[in-house]
């Protein structure tokens, strides 16, 4: 899950781990979360940081992710960082693709990000990885 602990995706992240999935929450490292503390104690996921922005410093966090919880099967994207969005999600395909399955859920607030998610189910038809997109209220 991409997002900050407190919003949407930070919840979404809580809960899933708390039915018993699997779960890694990547925060952007670039901002600072008041109020929020580091999580890391208390948090039922696996919380890690980095910049979005910095395509290798995603790569890093998706290797690790799949190191301490096993091969990604789905991402759901709550940023509000595109870059969060394509790096976050480009990287966890490649073994999507490569087990035949997978979905990526993408809550969008703006155009890019539709265009995005809306491209990538089209590339992605028939090639066993679902795209979902959700567009929420800016």
């Amino acid at each position: 899950v991409t997002s900050r602990p407190g919003d949407l995706g930070g919840l979404i992240a809580r809960r899933a781990a708390e039915e018993g999935a699997r779960v890694a929450l990547l925060c952007d490292s670039t901002r600072e979360y008041p109020g929020e503390g580091d999580g890391r104690e208390s948090a039922p996921y696996l919380r890690l940081s980095c910049d979005p922005g910095v395509r290798s410093e995603v790569q890093a966090a998706i290797r690790e992710i799949e190191s301490r919880i096993g091969p990604i099967e789905i991402v759901i994207n709550a940023t509000s960082s595109l870059w969060a969005t394509i790096h976050a999600t480009l990287e966890s395909l490649r073994g999507m693709a490569e087990r035949g399955r997978g979905r990526v859920v993408n809550i969008v607030s703006h155009v890019p990000g539709y265009g995005f998610s809306k491209g990538l189910h089209a590339q992605l038809n028939g090639l066993g990885v679902r795209v979902t997109t959700v567009v929420s209220a800016p």
